[in-house]
């Protein structure tokens, strides 16, 4: 039987406290008979219903052990098996149990438990869960080796968490660190705002919105501007539809295999540079979004041939990165690492063809002619995110959109105007490719802080002239705003800041992402590069910190040792029965070693009978005592013992206070007894 019910009950919280955050990987059959266990275990400790037989517990057992290998062998999965296989065992265990001893094993394997959802969880209220998840630890124990009351436990708790909190904090600065897409859904007609490793402007006819979170930018000396976050190119046109290039699929690809291979190409490094961080968001892509020429010291970033950044794992939790951008950084022996940069299919798009020829007819150098084909979009052209008609649509069909486009529509959002760009580039002769990413974003200037959504992505042209890659935004020419407030979110068309009850569900929603930046940039992603800054430029303040943590603990434990109200373990009834045993002990009766308290009573009673009372009529020195104070001694000794049972191994009874009362009566009285007679 466990020593305490509430030690039981603490027990039951954690479970479901740490299982409840692991509820999406676990097995429905290992939720409804984990969930069976303990309640019926519950149940008995609160004398709901009598305590299941041995036949059920092993029938239970059986039953989860065959669920558990049915469903593991259907999932595939050995960590997720084995994460069942612990919150299946930790259930039946409530079941199993009937000491002592097992309580303590179970609290042990608790501890395990409730280590669980940090492999899942990595927001901001992870914390509060491991705040309380701590603390229901402590309790725990504390509820095991002790029968006290819910304040004295809190008090207790108090005095042990105190002093940790100043070591703890200075001991987290200062130990060492070891080290989203544009989507095309199953409607062919629309995309979804983001970044995908191919499209096809044709079959584009309507964009729609998402405002998934991608990532949030922060710049310690202010924002700079223009933002334009490059996350991938495009250069293979075939059939209407832009993928990446061979080269950097296949260095991508090698990359994913080969975790310790070097960057394709040299990281830009210059003096100088604009330090900014990247908190990207568990996109699940490869991809980081960043500025162009910006550098990098990590080897777990890898520099593409196309000045993009990857990591070689899908992003599957809230990662930060460090980059210098370096706007005036000059590439030496930039060259096109590809033939498919002036590839495009003979025939395709006859008027665009003669457009090109009549723009660029009396121009001889590739930077007159790109300037050309740029300024053909200042005017006539306009910005929207349902174009008239589509742009694919038409007579001309699929092959022959960029006609219709240039020529006919002139409507249509970023990609149809990137893509035609481009295209006129090829015809000129002129090696260009298309960059997907994400630009301007939603600024925090408070924070210094750029937020990215998906409705920020955005994409551009880039013309090899000369040597180097130029890029050119035809955007710019299309949108005023965009021009004026140098951000992608100023031409969303349509988008209007939510009011009501949307506008407040926005500004909750800010709160939280704020506070998740927070939790993610200074907690999780604390690493050697930011301390090595913090102890750099604050070493003052964490001398202060461990020295003041060091005082507090030397000040609780000295409070502890030398103060009055000392921190004890036992609980009261316990330290009732140590007093009466300490006053026999110095009248010449002491404790056999595994005595138990009705048995000391029982030989006190035998010692004060009239069978020994001859041999015992006059004390033999001062310690002995006369029959008749131990004739009354072991009387209260035997109500005390009885009391003690009572109070430590029985139910907890209503007249809980008045029996200790009683006992320290009792213990008084036998103390008094023995030091005045």
């Amino acid at each position: 039987m466990l020593t305490s019910k509430k030690a039981l009950i603490l027990m039951g919280l954690l479970y479901f406290l740490a299982t409840g955050f692991a509820g999406s990987v676990l097995f429905i059959s290992v939720i409804l008979i984990s969930l069976g266990a303990v309640f019926i275990k519950t149940g008995f400790a609160l004398n709901w219903f009598r305590a299941p037989s041995r036949l059920t517990v092993r029938a239970i057992s059986v039953l989860g052990i065959i669920c558990l290998i049915v469903q593991g062998i259907m999932h595939r999965q050995i960590g997720i098996a084995a994460i069942n296989l612990l919150v299946l065992g930790c259930a039946l265990k409530f079941l199993e149990y009937s000491s002592e001893r097992d309580s303590y094993v179970h609290a042990a394997a608790l501890v395990f438990l409730s280590i669980l959802p940090l492999i899942f969880h990595y927001q901001i209220y992870i914390a509060l869960y491991l705040m309380l998840a701590g603390i229901l630890i402590i309790w725990i124990y504390i509820a095991l080796t002790r029968r006290s009351s819910a304040g004295e436990d809190i008090r207790l708790m108090i005095r042990l968490f105190l002093p940790a909190v100043p070591l703890t904090a200075a001991l987290f600065l200062v130990l060492p660190r070891f080290g989203s897409f544009w989507v095309l859904p199953g409607n062919e007609d629309s995309g979804v705002t983001g970044i995908s490793s191919s499209f096809s402007a044709g079959n584009l006819r309507t964009l729609y919105q998402s405002d998934t979170l991608v990532a949030r930018i922060s710049f310690p000396d202010g924002i700079p501007s223009p933002l334009y976050f490059r996350v991938m190119t495009y250069s293979r046109y075939r059939n209407g539809e832009w993928q990446q290039d061979l080269l950097v699929s296949r260095d991508q690809n090698r990359l994913a295999y080969s975790p310790f291979a070097e960057s394709p190409k040299d990281k830009p490094r210059a003096p100088g540079g604009i330090a900014y961080d990247v908190m990207m968001e568990p996109t699940g892509a490869v991809y980081i979004p960043a500025l162009k020429f910006s550098g990098n010291e990590s080897r777990d970033l890898f520099y593409s041939r196309d000045d993009t950044y990857t990591v070689n794992k899908p992003l599957r939790s809230r990662e930060l990165f460090h980059f210098t951008w370096y706007p005036d950084y000059q590439p030496r022996n930039e060259t096109p690492y590809s033939g498919s940069f002036l590839r495009l299919a003979p025939g395709e798009n006859p008027r665009a063809r003669e457009l090109v020829l009549r723009l660029t007819e009396n121009l001889k150098t590739p930077e007159e002619k790109a300037a050309a084909i740029y300024g053909y979009f200042k005017n006539g052209f306009s910005y929207t995110l349902n174009p008239a008609g589509g742009a694919g649509a038409g007579a001309f069909g699929q092959d022959n959109h960029v006609d219709r486009f240039l020529l006919d529509t002139r409507q249509g959002f970023c990609v149809h105007y990137a893509e035609a760009m481009a295209v006129m580039l090829r015809m000129a002769g002129i090696p260009s490719r298309i960059v997907s990413g994400y630009a301007g974003g939603e600024s925090v200037p408070d924070l210094n802080m750029v937020i990215i959504r998906e409705y920020d992505a955005h994409a551009w042209t880039e013309a090899f002239i000369e040597g180097k890659w130029v890029s050119f935004d035809p955007v710019l020419l299309v949108s005023r705003e965009f021009t004026s407030s140098g951000g992608y979110s100023a031409i969303r068309e349509g988008y209007r800041a939510p009011s009501g009850f949307a506008g407040l569900w926005k500004q909750i929603r800010d709160i939280t992402e704020n506070l998740e930046y927070s939790w993610s940039r200074f907690i999780l992603n604390f690493d050697t590069d930011y301390q090595e800054k913090l102890l750099k430029n604050s070493l003052p303040l964490i001398i202060g910190l461990v020295a003041g943590g060091l005082l507090v603990y030397v000040i609780f434990f000295l409070i502890t040792l030398l103060g009055g109200r000392s921190l004890r373990r036992d609980p009261p009834e316990i330290r009732l029965m140590k007093k009466a045993f300490r006053a026999l002990a110095r009248r010449g009766i002491p404790a056999r070693t595994g005595e138990t308290p009705a048995a000391f009573a029982a030989r006190l009673s035998l010692l004060s009978s009239e069978e020994a009372a001859p041999a015992r009529k006059q004390p033999e020195n001062r310690k002995e005592l006369s029959p008749a104070s131990l004739k009354l001694i072991a009387g209260e000794f035997a109500a005390l013992a009885y009391e003690f049972s009572l109070l430590r191994y029985g139910n907890t009874p209503q007249n809980h206070k008045e029996l200790l009362r009683g006992l320290r009566l009792r213990a008084d009285k036998i103390v008094k007894i023995c030091t005045t007679s």
